[in-house]
């Protein structure tokens, strides 16, 4: 008789029991994956879950963040990082242990002037910065870019800086919405559908969303009255004047 003791099961041969090893589940190799804390039954399995998983995607960032190696294509994208995940103040270049910190150091003196987001009285250093808020999507008023849009056009009636014959003749749209919803919520974290990126906050979520996965405008739909240079967000168009 032929015993297995991982199972504690007899078997009538050495050749039965090795059959046994070869084609129980119980004594298929385990191939796992520590990052994403997921196993395979199989290498075929685990090498198709590197290729396919986002986590696992080797590029070259434009941006990456400092603290925790987190890259992105875009300056302002890094910027909403640093300041909702490690609260960042952007005109001192500075990292504080929380939130309270920040908006504490915002509203000193040290800080000098702050101006305050109209939907979350949160205090940033500039009009620019208060508007890269509201477009990133992570304010709690639940501001976006394609609401700043709209709220940007329905004043501008006159069409100081905005690109009246673009909206006029039908040209331009403002994209749809695209924003998580506390669903999004997977036990731990709040998740991106589209990339599995996890967040702990679910404006930072929405944050991401809206500057790495929501269509990009390709018109230019704002002009500075000055100089005539031509911008795509209303935020581009305040650090211009600023």
């Amino acid at each position: 008789m032929a015993w297995c003791h991982d199972c504690d099961r007899y078997f009538v041969n050495e050749n039965a029991l090795q059959q046994h090893f070869d084609y129980s589940a119980a004594h298929r190799p385990v191939y796992n994956c520590e990052p994403c804390m997921q196993s395979f039954s199989n290498a075929h399995g685990l090498e198709q879950h590197k290729v396919n998983s986002i986590k696992h995607l080797k590029k070259v960032w434009n941006y990456v963040c400092e603290p925790c190696s987190w890259g992105c294509s875009q300056l302002e994208t890094l910027e909403v990082h640093k300041e909702e995940v490690h609260h960042w103040c952007k005109l001192h270049d500075q990292y504080f242990e929380n939130e309270n910190n920040l908006i504490q150091h915002t509203k000193s003196k040290a800080h000098g002037q702050s101006k305050q987001c109209p939907g979350c009285n949160r205090s940033f250093p500039t009009v620019t910065a208060v508007t890269l808020h509201l477009e990133s999507g992570t304010c709690i008023s639940g501001m976006n870019r394609r609401r700043v849009d709209q709220r940007v056009h329905e004043i501008d009636t006159r069409g100081v800086f905005t690109n009246r014959k673009l909206i006029g003749y039908g040209e331009w749209q403002p994209e749809p919405d695209i924003w998580a919803t506390p669903r999004a919520w997977n036990g731990w974290a709040y998740e991106c559908y589209f990339c599995d990126k996890e967040y702990s906050m679910l404006g930072s979520l929405n944050g991401h969303i809206t500057n790495i996965h929501a269509p990009k405008r390709t018109e230019d739909i704002y002009n500075c009255p000055g100089c005539g240079r031509q911008f795509k967000l209303f935020s581009q168009l305040m650090g211009h004047v600023e």
